[in-house]
C-alpha cells in the first residue's frame, strides 16, 4: 500500500515506465492545478504531474523540470531537463507529464509505451 492512499484514503492513478518503474500520477484537473503545474504539486522522484487532453506547457513559475508528450500513453517526445520561462508546443499530443529531473521518466524513448492503471 502506497503513502498516498494512506494519506487520502483515495487511490491514485500510476503508470509503469518500460524498465518496470511504478510513477504516481498526481492528476492537474484544475485551473489552478494546470496553471502552476509542479510548482504547485510538488511531487518526489517517484511521482509526477499528469496533464490529460493537453499539448502544450509553461515553464513560468517553475524549476528546472522534465516533460514527456504523448499520444494515448506512448512517448512522443521526451525533455529532460526544461528551463524556467519555457514554452513547448506538440500537437499530436492528448497528454503531458511533468516531472522532477532525474526521475526514471528522464530515461523514456519515443515510441515506448507506458502503462497506465488506476490505483
Amino acid at each position: 500500500m502506497n503513502i498516498e492512499k494512506k494519506k487520502s484514503g483515495v487511490r491514485k492513478p500510476y503508470v509503469i515506465t518500460p524498465g518496470g518503474q511504478r510513477i504516481c500520477l498526481l492528476k492537474a484537473d484544475s485551473f489552478v492545478k494546470r496553471l502552476l503545474g509542479i510548482h504547485l504539486q510538488k511531487p518526489n522522484y517517484d511521482q509526477a504531474l499528469w496533464f490529460p487532453d493537453c499539448r502544450s506547457i509553461h515553464t513560468f513559475l517553475c524549476p528546472v523540470i522534465g516533460v514527456v508528450f504523448m499520444r494515448n500513453w506512448e512517448v512522443l517526445v521526451v525533455y529532460p531537463q526544461v528551463l524556467p520561462n519555457v514554452v513547448l508546443i506538440e500537437r499530436k499530443a492528448d497528454g503531458v507529464i511533468e516531472f522532477l529531473p532525474g526521475s526514471p521518466l528522464a530515461l523514456l524513448n519515443p515510441g515506448e509505451k507506458l502503462v497506465y492503471k488506476e490505483g
